[in-house]
């Protein structure tokens, strides 16, 4: 990642990102516009998604979404 970051566009664009929801192997990050959305998928999901690998030592995939679109991948338990 380290090496990654270095790129400018990619640290402009993942500066601008946040976790939204970690269930099971799958990771949802936000992504503060469709057009960053996009690129990331298009460049950064796999370079993050190794990256993850390698820190938590299993497979995570790695979903940009829009804040605004988040639908929670399980429903909470109602009281």
């Amino acid at each position: 990642m380290r090496s990654l970051l270095g790129r400018p566009p990619l640290r402009l664009w993942l500066g601008k990102i946040h976790p939204v929801e970690l269930h099971d192997d799958r990771l949802r990050v936000a992504a503060p516009s469709p057009i960053a959305r996009d690129w990331l998928a298009k460049h950064a999901a796999e370079p993050v998604a190794g990256a993850l690998q390698e820190a938590a030592g299993r497979t995570v995939a790695v979903e940009f979404i829009l804040p605004q679109l988040e639908i929670p991948l399980e429903d909470p338990a109602e009281p």
